[in-house]
């Protein structure tokens, strides 16, 4: 089965984590579904798979983007879709990454 790895930047995210340790959590929206900009959206798009919601406030003036995937089942990690992380930052970490065509502008 396929494993994702995250890592958020929102500050209660990160003040949770400082607290409990890493986390098993699953995205907040159905797939095909815009990213929740509240709870109530959240809850809604998930319904009764929530078993914990966090409540962090309106992300409505945060202009959500699509987290970068990279597929590390190959000989060379790959980039498959770029979000907030660019192909060029990726590269800063891991310079012999490929990106797939139509995945990355760079």
């Amino acid at each position: 089965a396929p494993l994702a790895i995250r890592m958020p930047l929102h500050p209660v995210a990160l003040a949770l984590l400082g607290q409990s340790g890493p986390l098993v959590a699953t995205t907040a929206n159905q797939p095909g579904m815009p990213a929740p900009v509240d709870v109530d959206d959240a809850i809604t798009q998930l319904g009764d798979a929530i078993g914990l919601a966090l409540d962090a406030g309106d992300l409505s003036d945060d202009e959500p983007l699509p987290s970068t995937v990279v597929a590390v089942t190959g000989d060379l990690p790959r980039v498959v879709r770029i979000g907030a992380v660019s192909v060029e930052q990726v590269r800063r970490a891991c310079t012999h990454v490929l990106a797939d065509e139509g995945s990355a502008t760079a």
